[in-house]
């Protein structure tokens, strides 16, 4: 091989490694982001009873736009969570989950889930994390047992057949409204995962609204609220 030729294959692996190095940076000084799971990817599974006990579980289409049931009830059963929770519509009961975050779980029934959580916040304990998850469901148990709420979904199935996604847009203090996802996130009750979906007559993107959460997480931390008040870091 010439001189000649060994210097161009010398400028070559430079400006390989230029790039790839260029794109690691990026990646990792990039703004933290859930990922989405694709509606595809979302497959039923076996009911779980503790859970969907006397909920509704009859079949039905998802909608193009979200339906809004202003007249909504908490139904207090032990399964709740603060991200899923038994709901009393006029035609009965159904369990729905939230789009957009995962809260801290308030049992031990998912040990997986919970040491995840863990580590996310900070390899806090997993007693501490169930402990705050007991708090996070006094606190939903709360404002939703004291304040209006409305549920909008579009009866989009979760993997856990008989539940589905929804948003709770809920009256937190008189004439403030704001979705319960919010609230869980900003009070160190939540972290951003999970489903995502276009928000309801809203010009607020998919996007825009993850960076709202994001700040409320950043909130949350830097004031030391919910499980962040027992992180380590």
């Amino acid at each position: 091989m010439d001189q000649r030729q060994s210097f161009i294959n010398l400028i070559i692996t430079v400006a390989i490694i230029g790039t790839v190095a260029a794109a690691a940076l990026v990646f990792r000084n990039r703004t933290p982001h859930l990922v989405p799971i694709k509606r595809e990817e979302v497959k039923s599974a076996a009911a779980t009873p503790a859970a969907d006990a006397g909920a509704k579980t009859v079949e039905r289409p998802v909608e193009k736009s979200f339906l809004t049931f202003p007249k909504a009830q908490l139904v207090d059963v032990p399964a709740n969570q603060a991200d899923t929770l038994r709901i009393h519509l006029p035609d009965g009961d159904h369990v729905f989950t939230h789009y957009f975050i995962h809260a801290l779980d308030n049992s031990a029934d998912h040990l997986d889930r919970v040491n995840e959580t863990a580590v996310f916040f900070g390899r806090v304990s997993n007693d501490a994390v169930i402990a705050t998850g007991k708090e996070a469901m006094a606190y939903v148990t709360d404002l939703l047992k004291n304040h209006p709420f409305m549920v909008l979904t579009r009866w989009e199935k979760a993997p856990e057949a008989g539940r589905y996604y929804a948003l709770i847009w809920v009256e937190y203090e008189k004439g403030k409204w704001k979705y319960l996802s919010e609230l869980l996130v900003r009070h160190g009750y939540a972290r951003i995962a999970g489903v995502t979906t276009p928000l309801p007559n809203t010009k607020v993107t998919e996007d825009d609204y993850i960076q709202l959460l994001q700040s409320g997480a950043k909130y949350a931390r830097q004031n030391k609220l919910g499980i962040w008040a027992k992180a380590k870091k």
